[in-house]
């Protein structure tokens, strides 16, 4: 049972995190944003800087109340039931636990504040990691959508048109659309005329008109008249040919391309930036598949950062010694701990430079059964692959749902 006078002793939950900065540029702007966190004459190349900061309650006397409260229901509540009952007084412990829980979910009910302290422990006002830090994130297509590629380069050519006024290029431009919404006015006059004839069988002109005349701007040349195609040697191909895969890694590289050119001269230098791209989804069939190579194999955690996934697929090369004396076991291991199907292709045999390697590749199920094997040669193996017996898996031993990390 929780004792009714708990809550003089409860430390209030909070978030701590540490950040450490060390500066290459001592740019005058990015110094001023970390002044209260060290002494600007103490500023020097590659020197660490610590910014603290707190998550926590933003009124702790009165989260602390209502969890005095939540305790005396509990303690009333166990007074009235058979005290002998260890078992009861586990539950009614256990739904306290709960309702602080929901307590400190319930945004209505409690409110965090988020405050920073430098390396002496100080509080530093009117700071915000908005003026240090600049995050951009580059996020991973799911789907092949229509013009993927076309869209983030015509922003990039879009940007250099903007950009290189300097060399007079933008009058140039402007000059050209100016001859092609002329000579777009003068082609449709006729039916320009003939409309407002119309117009003025019906109403008085001079109430009611009608001018057709050139509306071509610069971003709709961009974006609608300009053909983007991408090349495979010597050939031209439609951004539509290309895989996901492909279309992704592209994309990813146009997208960094277009970050650095858009960029304001100098803006850069006042804050940090981290560029975050997020590593693309593979599905086959709407089944989620995960990746490594080779010796991936031996470390867990990287697969189970992936999760969730039905199907893990792994190519690798594994030495004759370490294959023979690991491989099935850590693939056993993997297809059992992830709950899923593998599927490892293996180089085998003997090579030129004397390197002999394992083989036997092999497809596994979630219940780490080996349904198909190569010997060390050359070969070809096939499997079903059961979503019903994956999840049957997953049901019966809900592994998955029970980890904590």
């Amino acid at each position: 049972m929780i004792k009714n006078d708990s809550q003089k002793h409860l430390e209030t939950p909070k978030l701590e995190f540490r950040l450490k900065i060390k500066l290459d540029d001592l740019n005058e702007d990015l110094i001023t944003n970390l002044s209260e966190f060290t002494p600007i004459n103490d500023f020097s190349r590659n020197k660490e800087i610590i910014i603290n900061a707190t998550y926590a309650l933003k009124e702790e006397a009165n989260f602390l109340q209502q969890v005095k409260d939540l305790i005396q229901n509990n303690r009333i509540t166990s007074e009235n039931s058979d005290s002998g009952q260890s078992e009861h007084n586990i539950k009614l412990n256990n739904k306290l636990l709960e309702e602080i829980c929901k307590l400190l979910d319930h945004r209505n009910e409690t409110e965090y504040k988020l405050s920073f302290t430098n390396n002496l422990n100080r509080e530093v006002k009117n700071f915000s990691l908005r003026d240090l830090l600049e995050i951009k994130c580059i996020k991973a297509n799911r789907h092949l959508d229509e013009n993927v590629l076309s869209n983030v380069f015509q922003r990039i050519v879009n940007s250099l048109f903007t950009k290189n006024i300097k060399n007079n290029s933008e009058e140039l431009f402007i000059a050209e659309i100016t001859k092609i919404n002329t000579i777009i006015t003068d082609t449709v006059k006729n039916k320009n005329d003939s409309v407002s004839g119309i117009l003025g069988e019906i109403e008085q002109l001079n109430h009611i008109d009608m001018k057709l005349s050139g509306n071509v701007r610069k971003k709709d040349i961009l974006k609608k008249l300009i053909k983007y195609s991408f090349s495979d040697g010597d050939d031209y191909i439609p951004e539509d040919q290309f895989g996901l895969g492909y279309i992704n890694l592209v994309n990813i590289i146009g997208e960094i391309i277009y970050y650095i050119s858009s960029y304001e001269e100098n803006s850069h230098r006042s804050r940090i930036n981290i560029l975050v791209i997020e590593e693309p989804e593979l599905r086959v069939d709407n089944i989620a598949v995960a990746q490594g190579i080779c010796y991936d194999l031996r470390f867990p955690e990287f697969f189970r950062a992936q999760l969730p996934f039905e199907v893990l697929v792994l190519p690798a090369a594994f030495t004759y010694t370490t294959g023979k004396a690991h491989w099935n076991t850590l693939l056993t291991a993997r297809a059992i701990e992830n709950q899923c199907y593998v599927l490892a292709s293996a180089q085998g045999g003997q090579h030129q430079n004397g390197r002999r390697t394992y083989g036997h590749s092999m497809i596994i199920n979630p219940w780490g059964e080996i349904l198909a094997s190569l010997p060390e040669g050359e070969g070809v193996i096939c499997a079903e692959l059961d979503a019903e017996f994956l999840q049957s898996v997953r049901t019966k031993l809900p592994a998955l749902q029970h980890r904590l990390l």
